[in-house]
């Protein structure tokens, strides 16, 4: 039986769609397969020095924060707070949903699927992030090296020269324009655990697409490194 002639564009446009999203799907299976390299720089042994991160888990977001330092190499950053803090707290994410608070659903569906401006949070807290958030916390020790690198990869997500976009969500805080674009496959989590890899922790951005991913990781990674005390499990109530 011939297909009605007024249904054939139609059929056409529906046999496209689904080749389209099948495509969609391969790249994505294909994204999240990929083998992951090593990180090129090693956390501390047991009794070296290191720098600790504190992970956050914000609901479907990661923070990152640490203390801060009088370090010259941190200058930079200092300087794009608006005030001194004793720590630092940093995030990433879509600048229309993450900043502007566009929380409709044309915003959420578009966060799928569409390639969109971000906007990098630095916030200065009075506090210990513990002590600051009642979200989730895991920490990690990083080595220096390892820091710098992490630090490096901020000042990479910032546009050159750096442009605020308005005041923050908390603490002494600023949103600044930002660099990837966001979208689905590399959103707030993706940035927070390519961060995170860039400093020297063994896990696979690409497969990191929820806050609770990484924290589960960090949990599991230092069950297996409990003879060395920089990767004891760490947990905000």
């Amino acid at each position: 039986m011939s297909l009605n002639p007024r249904l054939k564009p139609i059929a056409r446009w529906f046999r496209r769609s689904l080749w389209v999203l099948l495509g969609l799907g391969l790249a994505i299976a294909l994204w999240y397969f990929w083998p992951c390299a090593a990180p090129e720089i090693a956390l501390p042994k047991e009794g070296q020095e290191g720098r600790r991160i504190y992970v956050i888990q914000q609901n479907l977001h990661t923070g990152l924060s640490w203390k801060a330092t009088s370090d010259p190499a941190e200058q930079w950053l200092r300087d794009l707070l608006p005030e001194p803090a004793p720590y630092i707290e940093v995030g990433w994410g879509d600048r229309a949903y993450y900043f502007a608070n566009d929380r409709s659903w044309l915003s959420i569906a578009r966060l799928l699927v569409v390639p969109s401006p971000s906007a990098l949070h630095i916030a200065g807290l009075p506090e210990a992030p513990g002590t600051f958030f009642s979200d989730p916390i895991a920490t990690v020790e990083v080595s220096p090296a390892g820091f710098a690198a992490l630090l490096g990869f901020l000042r990479a997500t910032l546009t050159t020269p750096p442009r605020p976009l308005g005041p923050g969500k908390y603490g002494r805080s600023t949103f600044y324009a930002a660099t990837p674009a966001y979208v689905g496959w590399y959103n707030c989590n993706t940035w927070a655990a390519a961060a995170l890899h860039h400093a020297g922790v063994p896990l696979c951005p690409h497969r990191m697409f929820l806050a609770s991913q990484i924290r589960q990781y960090l949990l599991e990674f230092a069950v297996r490194l409990l003879t060395s005390r920089y990767h004891a499990p760490n947990i905000s109530p």
